[in-house]
Parts: C-alpha cells; sequence; structure tokens
C-alpha cells in the first residue's frame, strides 16, 4: 500500500471546503501491522482546532477519540477498523501536527472500501468489518 502524497491531501482537504498546504510524515516502526502517520500543517484555527477535529471524529462509529497531547499507539486499535487521532498546536497557534494510528491489515485500503460501500448502500457502515482479525 502507497502512503497518500502530500499533494492528494491538499485535494481532499479542498473537496471538504479546506485549504492547507500539509507536510505528511508516516513513520516506520518495528511492528508486524500498524501505521503510525503524522500530518504537520500551518493553521489560522488556533485552539479552535480541537473542537473541529472532534467534530470531524465523531461522525461516524469507526473512529477513536481526538485528544490534544495524547499521542495515538497503533497497539490501541490492533485488530480493529478504528482510527486513533492525537495532536498538539504550536505555542503560537499557527501550526499543529495532528498524528493517526490504524491497523493496515483492518483500517487500509480493504477495510476502507468495504466502509464506504457500506455508506453507499445504507448498511452501517460496520457492516462485514467488526470480525475477530487473524493475526500475524
Amino acid at each position: 500500500m502507497e502512503a497518500p502524497s502530500p499533494t492528494e491531501i491538499q485535494e481532499k482537504l479542498a473537496l471538504a471546503g479546506g485549504r492547507a498546504r500539509v507536510l505528511f510524515a508516516p513513520q516506520l516502526l518495528p511492528i508486524a501491522r500498524g501505521l503510525l502517520s503524522a500530518c504537520y500543517f500551518a493553521t489560522s484555527a488556533g485552539a479552535e482546532i480541537g473542537r473541529r477535529l472532534r467534530r470531524r471524529v465523531s461522525i461516524g462509529a469507526l473512529r477513536a477519540g481526538a485528544a490534544r497531547g495524547t499521542w495515538p499507539e497503533p497497539r490501541n486499535v490492533r485488530g480493529t477498523n478504528l482510527v486513533e487521532i492525537g495532536w498538539q498546536l504550536d505555542d503560537d497557534g499557527k501550526s499543529a501536527v495532528v498524528m493517526t494510528a490504524i491497523d493496515n491489515l483492518g483500517k487500509g485500503a480493504a477495510g476502507q472500501a468495504v466502509q464506504n460501500f457500506n455508506c453507499m448502500v445504507g448498511l452501517d457502515e460496520r457492516t462485514g468489518l467488526v470480525a475477530m482479525p487473524a493475526l500475524p
């Protein structure tokens, strides 16, 4: 699975009505499954960013919380289709980092395709995604 490019991320943000220059930094860890990513960006939202993230995260059943200063860990989402999100705003309030952790065998491209399909045809978005995973 190829990581999204900063350009792709910026395009998706534009579709959602946002505009940002993004530095995307996937992390390589010595783990059997999972992906940790960090996204650094300038923002004019300041402290409002936390409320905005929590509002977006609360939409949908397959997301974990967004907490300031709490960094996500792949072990917390292992064997699930959840994404764990943490964030931090710089002291100047003009730049931030958002980190995410997923189980790339559950929340990877195949799991996301199933979740999208469920939403498109009116099924509960968790259908087919809450079974006990096979473990490497």
